[in-house]
């Protein structure tokens, strides 16, 4: 990785020319970066309203496969990442009915990044949660507010 003049860090990645999307998120200050490839459109969208239960609940959309990120930035490096992979429906579902909808319960979610801590009881101020959807690749960025 390296920082241009700008100011921004950039990852030379040698990959196919295929369709993906990349996220990343600074664990000190919680800034989001997204990316593609450069043949393949960032599709960006918006989680819909009361998709993020922060009382522990987690998340629910109405997509029937997404990757799911979790990142607690901390700049006491305390920082944290898990992520989550839920299809509706299936073994991941938290209400494991196939409706239209993906629920993912924050029990679900498991350490990224070489952890192994579980993440916290709930979503609180400060989190940011990155969807991208399995089937369109639309990606959708938050940062819960407190």
């Amino acid at each position: 990785m390296t920082a241009g003049a700008d100011g921004v860090a950039r990852l030379e990645l040698e990959l196919l020319p295929v369709r993906s999307v990349f996220s990343v998120v600074d664990l000190a200050t919680g800034e989001v970066g997204l990316g593609t490839p450069e043949h393949f459109e960032l599709r960006q969208g918006t989680l819909a309203p009361g998709a993020i239960d922060a009382g522990g609940g987690g998340l629910t959309e109405r997509r029937r496969w997404v990757y799911a990120l979790w990142v607690r930035p901390r700049q006491d490096g305390g920082a944290g990442a898990w992520g989550a992979i839920v299809r509706d429906g299936g073994g991941s579902d938290a209400d494991g009915v196939e409706d239209g909808a993906v629920r993912a319960a924050v029990s679900s979610f498991v350490a990224i990044g070489g952890g192994d801590s579980p993440p916290p009881q709930e979503l609180a101020a400060g989190d940011v949660v990155v969807v991208v959807d399995a089937e369109t690749l639309e990606v959708a960025a938050t940062r819960l507010s407190g």
